[in-house]
């Protein structure tokens, strides 16, 4: 049986309380109880690791969030009340023109119209399958080491020429472009690539 928050009652005997307090027993060892919230006292210090379990905490110097692995490996997942964690992220394979599937998170391969895809040489689409929550996110893009590439720009422009300081237009909240070009000459041309989302929301 689930959690029940109202037995037994203060009106119950002992004696016909042990199947109540039972369950609830069962409930809380099996992780089953429901919670509004979870309050996180500010620690002075991280906490010492423990093997096999993680931890997550506050600290009194930021009151930022983090995490603490069985391996003692921390992460820090909000920092001023923003969340750093990446809202969506991938590899574009320039073979192909498309994300590598198996690297990606929020990014839509769909079908015709939606997913994400190269448009024309060095330009590429990159179309989110749930939509941030606002358009002024931030967008890092690297390209591969060795393609002798750069990134010429990011925005919603479809233009095949690529120049620098092109992609004024901001990107929307469903997806947006990436422009890559030589690092020599600064024409467009294809190339490997990654990319991470933020968004303060």
């Amino acid at each position: 049986m689930a959690w029940q928050k109202t037995k037994p009652l203060s009106t119950d005997q002992l004696k016909n309380s042990q199947a109540d307090i039972a369950n609830n027993f069962t409930a809380i060892e099996a992780g089953d109880v429901p919670y509004d919230y979870i309050r996180l006292e500010d620690q002075a210090s991280a906490p010492a690791t423990v093997a096999s379990h993680g931890l997550l905490y506050t600290l009194t110097s930021d009151s930022d969030l983090y995490f603490k692995d069985g391996s003692g490996n921390v992460t820090l997942l909000s920092t001023g009340g923003a969340s750093i964690i990446p809202r969506a992220y991938g590899k574009i394979a320039s073979a192909t023109g498309y994300v590598v599937s198996s690297t990606s998170f929020n990014i839509d391969t769909s079908g015709p119209g939606t997913e994400t895809v190269r448009v024309d040489t060095g330009v590429y689409r990159v179309y989110f399958s749930s939509a941030m929550p606002r358009a002024d996110y931030v967008v890092n893009v690297t390209t591969a080491m060795g393609s002798s590439a750069r990134v010429a720009s990011i925005g919603t422009s479809t233009q095949t020429t690529v120049k620098s300081g092109d992609g004024t237009q901001a990107p929307t909240v469903n997806y947006f472009y990436v422009n890559v070009a030589s690092a020599v000459s600064g024409a467009a041309r294809d190339a490997d690539f990654h990319f991470t989302v933020y968004s303060a929301d």
